[in-house]
């Protein structure tokens, strides 16, 4: 029976998770957000709309990790680069409880069970899970990514420092040399 009143309310429960995840965003940011249908002036508010539409899609079918991360990767890295907490973050998958059970309550006479609700609440939590892994190895790209811009800033800048001698040189080859043959197990 959830099934069944999850599709045919699909709409409007899709457009309210929508609405609780931009009220993670500052109240200046909501509007611009809003304006869903211009994907390139606003890739922000595009994807959101699209991908959560589809991630609730999903979720009514088996639940397939395979078939959802791409939706949900689209979301997770834009919300990964922006200035959240990870609770912040990922906090948006927990929102379609919360749209569902607003859904629900609307009702005057009841439309399933407790049981087919926790399962459904079960599938969201799994899906939060997937996020959390999309997120932390988004991170961890990005971490990635600094460590080496800094490890290159600052080669450039000792090789300019000393003027590309052959001493820095030197040094840098047992530096690798070291590591390779460390065996104490240190990182």
């Amino acid at each position: 029976m959830l099934t069944e009143y999850l599709h045919k309310h699909s709409s409007s429960i899709t457009k309210r998770w929508f609405e609780l995840t931009l009220e993670s965003y500052s109240p200046d940011s909501r509007p611009f957000f809003r304006e869903t249908g211009a994907k390139f002036t606003n890739p922000v508010g595009s994807t959101l709309a699209t991908e959560l539409e589809a991630v609730f899609n999903k979720l009514l079918e088996d639940f397939d990790p395979g078939e959802m991360y791409e939706n949900l990767n689209s979301i997770v890295s834009i919300r990964a680069v922006q200035d959240f907490t990870p609770s912040q973050a990922m906090g948006f998958i927990f929102y379609l409880k919360q749209a569902v059970r607003e859904s629900l309550e609307s009702e005057s006479s009841q439309v399933c069970s407790i049981n087919e609700i926790l399962e459904f609440e079960s599938k969201v939590d799994k899906t939060a899970l997937l996020g959390f892994e999309i997120y932390m190895g988004l991170k961890q790209k990005i971490y990635d990514i600094k460590a080496t811009e800094i490890r290159d800033r600052t080669a450039r800048l000792l090789d300019r420092y000393c003027g590309g001698s052959d001493q820095l040189k030197g040094v840098s080859e047992i530096d690798a040399s070291e590591g390779d043959n460390d065996t104490s197990g240190k990182v």
